[in-house]
């Protein structure tokens, strides 16, 4: 399949990702060298990407589960694949991703499993939030300021 927007080298990218500050590793994806094709959106949208992949505060297992909700939800393809293999090196099972795609009918994501994770020693609005990633934050306009208060010492630093 060809790409409808070509790809920059790998050593051109690796170059961008010097001058700005990234890791070897993260320049070596298809997003960046896609993205890398005009380095100032690739130096915005790589320095926001950077801050969440590395100094984000959510919990692993939230973060991929939402990622994996919002890739099923949007029907990205892309997003899918590449965070099936983050979540499940993470040690997410199969079968608690395959979950998100209709999380309101399966018992893999509900209380019951949530006495397992997290710890039961918390009941916090995150952790309630846990069990339904993908269509509470998909859902949230500014009329839903209590819920987004509620949630957002978890997504901002």
């Amino acid at each position: 399949m060809t790409s409808r927007v070509p790809m920059v080298s790998l050593e051109r990218a690796r170059e961008l990702g010097d001058a700005m500050g990234m890791p070897a590793r993260r320049t070596q994806s298809e997003a960046f060298r896609t993205v890398a094709n005009n380095p100032g959106v690739a130096r915005v949208a790589f320095s926001q990407l950077m801050q969440l992949l590395e100094n984000n505060k959510f919990d692993t297992r939230l973060r991929e589960l939402m990622i994996m909700r919002i890739g099923w939800v949007t029907g990205s393809a892309y997003e899918w694949t590449q965070h099936w293999r983050v979540a499940t090196t993470a040690g997410i099972p199969p079968e608690d991703i395959l979950a998100v795609r209709d999380w309101r009918s399966t018992e893999r994501l509900t209380s019951a499993t949530r006495r397992s994770w997290p710890p039961p020693t918390s009941v916090s609005p995150a952790n309630r939030f846990r069990t339904r990633p993908g269509p509470r934050w998909r859902s949230m306009s500014p009329s839903r300021d209590n819920r987004w208060n509620s949630l957002s010492p978890w997504a901002t630093g």
